[in-house]
């Protein structure tokens, strides 16, 4: 850990009053793959690449939840506001998600791969560690709570609505490309996190997630791969683990 990283966990810390809630929210951190030196969240400068206008959009969410201290009905709050501000360019991001090449995603990920992680981690962290306020529950616990499995079946991997997340998205499955279209259900996860897998994705995931609902405990285990950034082999593994995640209703 750098300077710079032990300077952030010192800020962090500097925030409790309460030294055993501070470390229990630092180990809540280490999920999905990410360190605890990657905590935190500094806006990048703009930078050209596909979907830059909705990596910005991600980033401002991260950034409007990492500002909430109180329990999680106010951390949830707090992302139903954003999302009803934005409902029309989340509407406009799905059209246009519709319209991008494995190639396009091929570039998104290189270009803004580390902003989606350092997003998706505060956005992770703010769900989380208002679950230690007392009578406050995390979404992520509530979801765990209610997960049940099954084995997946092919409509299991249906494209997720980016446009009807006033609502927990009515699937917990990323937007396909056409790549994706008609694989074989045990080649899917492949095929999703090469071809298929943007902030889009992540975006949805935390609203679902946040929302509770029928497809919130499959919804916050397919936010786990944002966590995990664009890394290849931490997506297909935590693919396999949310497709098995049965959607009520």
């Amino acid at each position: 850990m750098d300077d710079e990283q032990l300077d952030r966990v010192a800020r962090f810390l500097a925030g409790f009053t309460d030294r055993r809630n501070a470390l229990k929210t630092l180990a809540a951190g280490s999920l999905g793959g990410a360190t605890l030196s990657q905590f935190g969240l500094s806006p990048s400068a703009a930078q050209d690449g596909p979907l830059e206008e909705w990596v910005q959009l991600y980033e401002e969410l991260a950034v409007a939840v990492d500002s909430v201290t109180g329990d999680c009905t106010a951390v949830v709050e707090a992302m139903r506001s954003f999302h009803d501000e934005h409902l029309d360019n989340l509407a406009r991001m799905e059209a246009e998600l519709e319209n991008l090449s494995s190639d396009d995603v091929a570039l998104h990920r290189g270009a803004h791969g580390n902003r989606v992680q350092q997003a998706a981690i505060t956005i992770h962290l703010a769900l989380t560690r208002c679950g230690y306020l007392p009578g406050s529950d995390s979404p992520f616990s509530v979801a765990d709570i209610q997960a049940f499995t099954d084995q997946a079946t092919p409509a299991a991997f249906a494209p997720a609505n980016l446009k009807a997340v006033p609502l927990p998205v009515a699937q917990a499955t990323p937007v396909l490309l056409d790549e994706c279209d008609g694989v074989p259900p045990d080649q899917m996860c492949e095929c999703l996190c090469d071809k298929s897998f943007t902030v889009g994705n992540c975006i949805a995931w935390a609203f679902g997630c946040a929302f509770g609902g029928c497809a919130a405990a499959a919804n916050c285990c397919w936010e786990g791969i944002c966590v995990a950034g664009y890394d290849h082999q931490q997506c297909v593994a935590q693919c396999g683990n949310c497709e098995n995640i049965q959607i009520c209703g």
